[in-house]
């Protein structure tokens, strides 16, 4: 996918919509290691930290 993305990279710089990746942040640092130039044209990056989801639902009734 990065190999791709790196050749792809002004191609999809004038695709009419925007692209979101939602990315662990060793993929993250895979990206930029792998296709530097891609992630180089992006106009953000937003971290979402919150509470760690164990699986288990409390009911809400």
């Amino acid at each position: 996918m990065y190999g791709y993305l790196e050749i792809q990279r002004e191609a999809l710089a004038h695709y009419p919509h925007s692209l979101v990746f939602w990315l662990t942040p060793g993929e993250r640092e895979m990206m930029v290691r792998k296709a530097p130039n891609f992630w180089s044209q992006r106009s953000g990056v937003f971290d979402f930290y919150g509470a760690r989801y164990d699986g288990v639902v409390a009911n809400a009734g």
